[in-house]
């Protein structure tokens, strides 16, 4: 399988460049549950997506944590780094198994992400955030040199995953320096994060065609029901998100993108 070796101020721009307009986003501290003014913050769900935690939790902490959640989100506020430990690690473990079994990782990729995750050395570097809501962030970079003699180096592997207090992966990366072009990313891929993230009872889901406006758009679907859209992107490596997302706000994008247009 052919490689591919960016330098790595290349592959940061790659990774940003996968972000969609939907980047930036919030999960529900499980705390605020019982407090009086979570009820409030949910009034606009349906009565489906209150009964339904991911639903709930990620559209009610838009309006109560704004905590922001992607690629670099564990360097904002109100992210606070950590030190990796070998809880963050196997929590990370978890969660590399969960999306394996639901059809998102192949066994070579899960292979090579648990390797990592047993690494400890000057050539990778962990990093670890927490945000209000027992959110964390756990990343990997990987650093390659592309010959002894070069001083130039590339990411070989880069792995993020933000998980929620019960391990649900709402935004991950996984990067390994191999073609991924292969993969699909259709609405049966999209589906299979659906069903992990526990949507399944939803049934009004839409998949927007914004490949016109957004490079590399990959595959999206939106719930007016659960006020959700989810993203899966296997181009130069996979990238799986979850995003609240009301009504209006996607009626404004579908306008937008359709035309062909960018903000």
């Amino acid at each position: 399988m052919k490689k591919y070796r960016l330098p790595l101020a290349c592959a940061l721009v790659v990774l940003l460049s996968l972000a969609l307009p939907f980047a930036v986003f919030s999960l529900w501290d499980k705390a605020l549950l019982s407090a009086p003014h979570s009820q409030t913050a949910a009034e606009g769900l349906s009565a489906e997506a209150r009964a339904n935690s991911t639903a709930c939790t990620l559209y009610a902490c838009s309006h109560v944590l704004n905590v922001p959640l992607g690629y670099n989100s564990g360097s904002e506020n109100p992210w606070a780094q950590t030190a990796i430990d070998d809880a963050t690690l196997d929590r990370a473990r978890s969660a590399l198994r969960a999306l394996h079994n639901a059809g998102l990782l192949t066994d070579v990729q899960l292979a090579k992400a648990l390797a990592v995750c047993t690494q400890n050395d000057k050539a990778t570097t962990w990093n670890a955030a927490t945000a209000p809501g027992g959110l964390t962030q756990v990343s990997c970079n990987v650093i390659g040199n592309f010959d002894d003699e070069s001083p130039d180096s590339y990411s070989s592997f880069a792995l993020n995953l933000i998980l929620t207090s019960a391990g649900t992966p709402v935004y991950f990366n996984y990067q390994d320096g191999q073609d991924t072009t292969h993969l699909i990313a259709d609405a049966a891929y999209l589906q299979k994060y659906s069903t992990l993230l526990g949507l399944d009872s939803f049934a009004d889901w839409q998949y927007p065609d914004w490949r016109a406006a957004v490079r590399d758009f990959g595959v999206a679907a939106y719930s007016e029901t659960a006020q959700l859209y989810l993203t899966a992107n296997c181009h130069y490596g996979i990238t799986l998100s979850a995003a609240s997302m009301t009504p209006q706000d996607y009626a404004d994008l579908d306008v937008l993108y359709a035309k062909g247009d960018t903000p």
